[in-house]
């Protein structure tokens, strides 16, 4: 799960695993495991409050690439 900024002032994103996230207007986390962030009342607090909101990741668009496109004609 990945969180993004919708305030216009930075955001501490404080993780179970004692690690803080600094988020700046409309930056988006790193990719943050169930353990870093179950049952974290800040966090849950901030997405209630429209602050950050949970934004599901998908590592199919930004690892993979268009195929290329062929050059060739139909000849």
């Amino acid at each position: 799960m990945q969180y993004l900024n919708r305030a216009k002032h930075l955001v501490f994103l404080p993780l179970n695993t004692g690690e803080t996230i600094h988020l700046t207007s409309r930056e988006a986390s790193r990719k943050l495991e169930a353990f870093e962030i179950d049952r974290n009342a800040r966090i849950d607090r901030l997405i209630q409050l429209g602050i950050i909101e949970a934004v599901a990741d998908s590592p199919s668009r930004s690892d993979k690439k268009p195929p290329p496109r062929s050059s060739k004609s139909g000849s």
